[in-house]
């Protein structure tokens, strides 16, 4: 392994690994890395004369090499960031909705089998105690007839903010508070950094739906809380806001196509307002979340 100690073969290798660092930040330089890789092995394998003289070991392990920066660099152009995360997360959510749903219907079905044991012990001591009897009845209302009534179409009324709030976000609800309104919505039972990168997603997509809205609009401050349960030194379980995003109403109304917002912007679009964070979610985010969440630190 003396030639990798030589310049003419250091310095590629030296080039082609700062191309792998720098395809994971663009897909731009992942095509440079593909078309790298395919350039290297053209070359080494039909001009380098000295590599063709090594031996088939060698070429073996220069063509696993090549191989493997060649899937990197493809890895890097069809990556999306953002939608592995979403699916991460939804498949967390799904995951957590499943336990739920299964305690749910264990609880279901032992009220049932108590509601069945009741009835059955309810017509056992009915049958004991009453006697049968027979009634007669006779049908003594007169015949009569009922008029159809029409009534004229209304156009459907918009549906109200909380309702909006409340169909786009898990236990979703508004707080409204003179001039102010906070939205608050549970993030669900993820870890923390799920329940960071999550709860904005979600506020993207309530946003879509509400900021538009006649009565969004009469807000000129718009708190969001996003909410996690943590257990205090008692062991008590609480409900309490995990994160705490502000905005300007007039902000807001700048954007005019929240598909286009990521998480990112999400938070820059807070302005002149800091993120607020509980402490316990703070201390496990990681140094990522942390720079997203406060870009100017």
């Amino acid at each position: 392994m003396n030639f990798l100690k030589k310049k003419k073969v250091i310095i590629p290798i030296i080039i082609i690994m700062w191309l792998i660092l720098i395809a994971y930040v663009t897909k731009f330089a992942g095509a440079l890395t593909i078309l790298g890789t395919i350039a290297g092995g053209i070359y080494l394998f039909t001009k380098n004369e000295k590599f063709k003289s090594k031996s088939k070991k060698v070429k073996a392990i220069a063509v696993v090499g090549l191989v493997l920066i060649f899937i990197l660099g493809v890895s890097a152009v069809t990556y999306d960031p953002v939608l592995f995360q979403q699916r991460k997360i939804q498949a967390e959510k799904v995951k957590v909705e499943k336990q739920k749903q299964e305690q749910i219907e264990k609880q279901k079905e032992a009220e049932e089998k108590a509601k069945k044991e009741a009835e059955e012990k309810a017509k056992e001591t009915a049958t004991k105690t009453t006697p049968k009897t027979t009634t007669k009845t006779t049908n003594t209302k007169p015949a009569t007839q009922s008029k159809a009534k029409t009534t004229p179409k209304t156009a459907p009324k918009e549906k109200s903010l909380a309702k909006l709030v409340a169909e786009s976000l898990d236990h979703g609800k508004i707080i409204p508070k003179a001039n102010e309104l906070t939205i608050q919505f549970s993030g669900g039972n993820l870890s923390e950094n799920m329940l960071v990168e999550g709860g904005l997603m979600e506020t993207i997509e309530c946003f879509k739906k509400v900021y538009k809205t006649d009565e969004f609009k009469q807000y000129n401050v718009i708190h969001v809380n996003v909410m996690c349960e943590l257990t205090d030194q008692y062991g008590k379980t609480l409900s309490v806001p995990g994160m705490i995003l502000t905005f300007d109403q007039s902000e807001l109304q700048k954007v005019q196509n929240f598909d286009n917002i990521s998480i990112d912007q999400l938070v820059i679009l807070q302005g002149q307002y800091t993120t607020g964070l509980n402490s316990a979610i703070r201390k496990e985010l990681s140094q990522k979340n942390l720079q997203m969440l406060y870009p100017n630190n």
